[in-house]
């Protein structure tokens, strides 16, 4: 008989998506489940939800608890779990019908400790085609073979350009001991930021073996309400948190050489998204990402394009230095909210007298698909630039100083 997997469930005040994500796990073609739904002190109607499908399905169990954030909660999951491998669902989000089967499947054959998977980004406008998952090529990984490889890869490197594990816990299957024995020893206090990195980096130094899937298994619901998009007020707390337990783990490894460089510039770059996200007006941020090029003469006139997260510290950065006279950031969402009052949209770009437009974006993709438009927009190739994004520690290890 297949072994038995605890799916632990997180539940705070997901009312309205709590069915679809309860009724995706029961409907998994691996029948072997229970299911823990853990609530953590829910205000509106979700624990009612929970009691309700406890009374009517064997496979569900039911933890009440006064709230006290991920880290307790997840705790009290994998200390309730009775199987011999573990998966977490957020209870907001909702899973492929075979997720657990084709996890499984890759325990099996591989013989691993843990498997990893990818997962879809969902808006309320649709899904996106940016997956969320690894980006180390996929197979199998021994650990005490080829630590030097993957324990040096489970911190993500600047924006993204160095290939590493993803540090979500929803896109993953664990072996019971190993996961329970991270949730039981990391700090009550780690929750918010980090809480995941610290599960997933503590599992990943305790096993022997890990598989890299690519298998696209995951829906995760990208929401306004949700943790990740709040103003979080103790981010730095939480980010300093999540760096000791991290790096305890580490001090007592054989790998602290190597993975404490990695540790250091991940929670540098945690702390200052900890320190912008808890300004209130965004005028107060620092960039978080930089621009450099040589193709563009100070005293250029200058538009950009984006007003994300790029865009805005592009604009921040850029203002301050004054090399180049900005004329405004085109951007092509309607009602964008940002305290930076130069924003148009798109049909405005042939209104400006401009000498370069620098797309102030970081996935290769999407700077493609706004060349294209731009171009259709008769702006000459030669005067659409894009340089890949610096953190703050690329740009001012070179001495440069202008924020």
């Amino acid at each position: 008989m297949s072994e038995l997997i605890s799916i632990v469930v997180p539940v705070f005040d997901v009312e309205p998506y709590l069915v679809e994500c309860i009724n995706s796990i029961l409907n998994q073609t691996y029948a072997n489940l229970e299911i823990i739904l853990v609530d953590d002190g829910s205000s509106d109607g979700s624990s009612k939800i929970c009691d309700s499908f406890e009374k009517k399905e064997d496979r569900v169990k039911v933890i009440h608890q006064k709230n006290g954030g991920l880290t307790l909660t997840r705790r009290a999951g994998v200390n309730a779990a009775q199987g011999q491998y573990i998966g977490f669902v957020d209870g907001d989000d909702w899973i492929e019908c075979n997720m657990y089967q084709v996890l499984y499947d890759y325990v099996c054959n591989e013989k691993v400790d843990i498997v990893t998977s990818r997962g879809y980004r969902e808006y309320l406008w649709g899904t996106s085609e940016n997956t969320l998952g690894d980006t180390i090529p996929s197979g199998k990984y021994k650990i005490n073979e080829e630590g030097h490889y993957i324990l040096t890869h489970v911190f993500p490197g600047l924006h993204g350009k160095k290939e590493f594990i993803n540090g979500a816990v929803w896109n993953k299957l664990f072996r019971a001991n190993i996961i329970r024995n991270v949730l039981n020893e990391v700090d009550d206090h780690v929750h918010g930021l980090m809480d995941d990195t610290v599960c997933v980096v503590g599992a990943i130094m305790q096993a022997e073996s890990i598989y890299i899937s690519k298998d696209i298994l995951y829906h995760h619901r990208e929401r306004e309400g949700a943790f990740t998009y709040s103003k979080n007020f103790k981010g730095l707390l939480q980010t300093n948190y999540g760096y000791l337990s991290l790096k305890k783990m580490i001090d007592r490894s054989c790998y602290k050489d190597k993975m404490l460089p990695d540790l250091f510039e991940f929670v540098a770059n945690t702390g200052l998204e900890a320190y912008n996200n808890m300004m209130e007006g965004e005028r107060y941020n620092i960039p978080q990402y930089f621009f450099k090029s040589e193709k563009i003469s100070e005293s250029s006139k200058v538009l950009l394009y984006g007003a994300g997260k790029v865009g805005k510290s592009y604009w921040r950065q850029l203002k301050a230095e004054g090399k180049y006279e900005l004329l405004g950031i085109i951007d092509k969402r309607e009602n964008l909210h940002t305290d930076i009052n130069v924003v148009y949209g798109l049909e405005y770009i042939n209104k400006f007298e401009f000498d370069y437009i620098i797309i102030a974006v970081k996935n290769l993709k999407t700077v493609k698909e706004i060349q294209k438009q731009l171009v259709n927009q008769y702006v000459r190739r030669d005067k659409i630039i894009w340089e890949h994004p610096l953190s703050i520690f690329e740009y001012f290890k070179e001495g440069r100083f202008g924020v």
